[in-house]
């Protein structure tokens, strides 16, 4: 009698990593701008309150839908490579998987945020940024962005120029905004326009103002120092950030859809142009100082300048906001000088972290050793 046997082969699980490939760094690219833009709609929408009645709304189905595109190619991608034989945690290229862990933590966040506005209300004004929910949603998006630099961050191949590191800027740029979207009260044209005129409490505003523009300046300086650690930055690299984070905190603080003309022109001249300034200083110091992850004196340097630039610019452009509405900042130069000198103050620490001195090898001998 014949016997019947299994011929059914079980591929053995692979324990490497898929390959990184140009089409899918593209591709994570764009569904980045695409998550962060829905973000952008829904947060202007609330600061035009549109969407202060109900969780509902065709701006919240924008943004949830980002989203979603996201999480349907990350998920997508993964069973398909864990059919090829790769293993769960290995079954995306280096990095990614974290972005996964936060396509999930996005959508824990969405659940909790919809049971969150059904018992306790939607949210106004600055609540609405710093509810337990909306908060877990931000977590999600950083980790999402977060997996997509570091799956350029473990790279071995070089990467250098435009060519290479286009789409590295873009996502960091993308990382920059979701944290100054969370801060955007106390961004300079949302938190400064009340250090010209007739001050109302002068040192309540200034306290607060202050706050603002050291806690800006080190999250733009901080990123580009966070980038310099890794990268050689490309020529126009800063500049391109800062104008697109500009961009969207404009759009999203300032544009009125009766007056698009009037707050184009206001959005460009003080929102990108000052962010626009510094960068440029940025990069002109990184070109000519030739500067790459191995000169952390020249790193420090820039970080430094950087932060300096960033606090006064802005404030060059809160000066020229009050000149054209014949108010006039009332600061004196103890405080309009000492808030850039405040934000250079930032940019040596945050320099010194990223790129810290080099600890004498006997300092890190075992004590145990150096006694005997």
């Amino acid at each position: 009698m014949a016997t019947l046997t299994n011929t059914t082969t079980v591929k053995p699980a692979r324990t490497d990593y898929p390959p990184h490939t140009a089409f899918l760094d593209a591709l994570m690219s764009v569904l980045c701008i695409i998550l962060v833009s829905g973000l952008f709609i829904d947060g202007w929408a609330h600061n035009h309150g549109i969407v202060d009645e109900s969780f509902f709304t065709v701006y919240h189905a924008v943004m949830y839908a980002s989203y979603a595109l996201f999480g349907f190619v990350l998920i997508g991608l993964h069973y398909m490579n864990v059919n090829k034989g790769y293993t769960f945690w290995r079954a995306l290229p280096q990095g990614y998987i974290i972005s996964l862990i936060g396509v999930f933590i996005f959508g824990a966040g969405g659940f909790a945020d919809m049971l969150w506005h059904i018992a306790f209300g939607i949210e106004e004004g600055i609540e609405a940024l710093y509810s337990p929910s909306h908060l877990v949603l931000g977590v999600g998006y950083s980790v999402v962005i977060a997996g997509i630099i570091q799956s350029a961050w473990v790279r071995r191949e070089p990467a250098s120029g435009w060519g290479q590191l286009w789409w590295v800027v873009l996502t960091n740029a993308c990382l920059l905004t979701i944290f100054t979207f969370f801060a955007q009260f106390m961004t300079f044209m949302g938190a400064t326009d009340g250090i010209y005129g007739i001050p109302r409490d002068r040192d309540l505003w200034t306290t607060a103002i202050i706050g603002g523009y050291v806690l800006t300046a080190s999250l733009q300086t901080g990123i580009v120092l966070f980038m310099m650690r890794r990268w050689v930055l490309p020529r126009g690299a800063v500049s391109a950030m800062f104008a697109f984070n500009g961009l969207l905190m404009g759009l999203m603080l300032i544009l009125e859809m009766d007056n698009i003309g009037e707050s184009a022109l206001f959005i460009s001249l003080f929102m990108i142009a000052p962010l626009l300034l510094a960068g440029i200083v940025a990069d002109v110091l990184i070109w000519r100082l030739k500067a790459t992850p191995h000169t952390p004196n020249t790193n420090r340097l820039i970080g430094t300048v950087t932060a300096f630039m960033i606090g006064a610019s802005n404030l060059l452009a809160i000066y020229i906001l009050g000149t054209l509405q014949d108010e006039f900042l009332w600061w004196e130069i103890h405080t309009w000088l000492g808030v850039p000198s405040l934000c250079a103050i930032a940019g040596i620490f945050l320099s010194m972290l990223v790129f810290p001195p080099q600890v004498p090898e006997t300092a890190l001998a075992d004590p145990a050793e150096q006694s005997a």
